[in-house]
């Protein structure tokens, strides 16, 4: 039998006061569409009962507009959500990056969605420690959870227990630490102590370069650095992703310390989703989403099932009673 994941532990972080609470931000959003003459008089984006997927939600709420939740990545969003998503509702995430340090609970008919044009835009960076989920199902049936990628190098997984139907669509995963004001640097080190050696780099964030620039020379403009090394070491801080690294020979190049290849800066990520029948049997369709390779079983009592993909999943239903957990594998 597999190895069960571990019950999710509430995740250590900073976390910002917020001035209106999640509930209060709905209370007013529906007051405020009470009192308006009209759809075009309320500057609140709550909704009444809308559908997807076949199933009916109380209302549908936009987590930056309606919740305050901040798109920047720089303040967490569990206070603007109050660490759940209340029963019946839709909460829809706009493009940006989202930072998480407490669990998200989901339960009964409840919605958790990226809605920008590809799961690219809409971004998650879970901040607590491996093991702990960063998006929980508590009994969760009739909810929907996609449209979004989790992003960083820290691991957070999401899952819990479902009693009854969920479906996760579009969720990707990319171990690259979003770019954005504040983000935590990365130290990039290419060392050579041959004959000359040139290289260039690009980096979604910025660049500073280190005070050992020597036996060469470096320069940067815009996103992008070009340089030279003769016999030495040359170190650069830097924020985002790397990428397009190039060099003339084999010099070593290390990231925070971890020797990498240069001709593949960025690594596939592959991901673990489990499953186990608890109460009854439960079944679960998964269609991934590198080469839309196809698993899926019924599990009776006290059966498990691991299955390993690359990338993400383009569509996972699950049925029955269940512990799940969908997380990077490390």
């Amino acid at each position: 039998m597999a190895d069960r994941p571990s019950d999710t532990g509430r995740t250590d972080g900073d976390e910002e006061p917020t001035l209106l609470g999640r509930r209060d931000a709905l209370r007013l959003g529906a007051a405020a569409a009470a009192v308006a003459t009209g759809a075009a008089a309320s500057s609140s984006s709550v909704a009444a009962e809308v559908q997807h997927n076949d199933i009916s939600f109380d209302r549908r709420v936009n987590a930056v507009e309606d919740l305050g939740a901040d798109p920047t990545g720089t303040i967490p969003i569990g206070g603007a959500l109050g660490g759940a998503v209340d029963d019946g509702v839709f909460v829809e995430f706009p493009a940006g990056t989202y930072r998480v340090n407490i669990p998200i609970e989901m339960g009964v008919r409840t919605g958790f969605v990226g809605v920008g044009e590809a799961a690219s835009d809409v971004q998650f960076e879970p901040t607590g420690a491996a093991g702990n989920r960063w998006l929980e199902f508590a009994d969760t049936t009739d909810s929907i959870v996609g449209g979004f990628t989790v992003v960083g190098d820290t691991a957070g997984s999401i899952g819990g227990t479902v009693d009854g139907s969920v479906v996760l669509a579009d969720v990707a995963y990319d171990a690259a630490v979003p770019a954005r004001a504040g983000s935590r640097s990365h130290t990039l080190e290419i060392e050579w102590m041959g004959e000359d050696v040139t290289y260039e780099f690009t980096v979604e964030g910025t660049t500073e370069p280190g005070d050992d620039l020597t036996e060469g020379r470096a320069v940067t403009f815009g996103p992008s650095t070009e340089g030279y090394l003769t016999g030495g070491l040359h170190r650069f801080e830097y924020t985002g992703t790397l990428s397009d690294l190039r060099l003339s020979t084999e010099a070593r190049v290390a990231v925070d310390g971890v020797e990498i290849d240069p001709a593949e800066p960025s690594e596939d990520t592959d991901v673990e989703f489990f499953a186990a029948a608890e109460n009854t049997s439960a079944t679960y369709d998964l269609v991934a989403s590198r080469r839309a390779s196809e698993h899926g079983t019924t599990l009776d009592v006290g059966d498990d099932d691991v299955v390993t993909v690359v990338d993400g999943i383009e569509r996972l239903s699950i049925e029955g009673s269940a512990l799940v957990d969908l997380a990077r594998k490390y």
